[in-house]
């Protein structure tokens, strides 16, 4: 029996930014506060000279976790109303990991533990979490005609069952059809595949292949 094929919610470009703009009306103001964190995180690690001169002295921490927990109950709403294996267009998927991820790190900063934000996201989706196929946030090294280049694999960006353990891998960033080694499909082949090709059309020019390819990287939805 053939296996149900996933939904693709893909759309034209006024479609996707009223998706996007949607989702950021669902708790503007809470979002506006987890991204002043991060924010003030960022500008404190990297740029202390930065810091000093804006008068950030250390993180804000006033009202931050109601908004966190805020922001991730949006996040889970938005999933469970486009529902599991739904494929989200990229920009969609991208702006709601996006927003899920600085919530969760604002409760690593407040908690000092992982453990804790597990347990939020799941008690917050009533022991059923959902998660998007984004793929990892760190680098993989891609040997081309142009050097070796460097960029994130990307997920398929579909919704998928969340794990509920405060243990091990806490945020899955595959679904099951692409993890690495044991899914269907293989993210790490067809990224490396997909930057060869673009090097391959735009010539061997490091600089115009890194400025045309790094936006365009992504085989998914879209």
């Amino acid at each position: 029996m053939r296996a149900p094929q996933p939904r693709v919610c893909n759309g034209d470009h006024d479609d996707i930014e009223r998706q996007r703009q949607a989702i950021r009306a669902t708790c503007p103001e809470a979002l506006a506060r987890v991204e002043r964190f991060a924010l003030e995180s960022f500008v404190l690690e990297r740029w202390p000279g930065l810091a000093q001169a804006l008068e950030i002295g250390e993180v804000d921490e006033a009202g931050l976790e109601d908004a966190a927990d805020e922001v991730l109950r949006s996040v889970h709403g938005q999933l469970v109303g486009r529902g599991e294996g739904e494929v989200l267009h990229r920009l969609v998927a991208r702006d709601l990991a996006r927003h899920r991820w600085r919530a969760l790190e604002a409760l690593f900063h407040l908690h000092a533990a992982q453990k804790y934000a597990k347990e939020r996201v799941v008690e917050i989706a009533a022991g059923r979490p959902l998660a998007i196929c984004i793929g990892p946030r760190a680098q993989r090294p891609t040997s081309t005609a142009a050097g070796v280049l460097t960029a994130a694999p990307q997920g398929c960006y579909s919704i998928f069952a969340d794990q509920t353990r405060g243990s091990g891998k806490m945020w899955p960033v595959w679904c099951d059809t692409c993890k690495p080694r044991t899914g269907r499909r293989k993210p790490h082949r067809d990224h490396d595949r997909a930057l060869r090709r673009r090097v391959a059309a735009l010539g061997t020019n490091p600089s115009v292949v890194w400025t045309f390819t790094r936006p365009r990287l992504d085989q998914g939805a879209g």
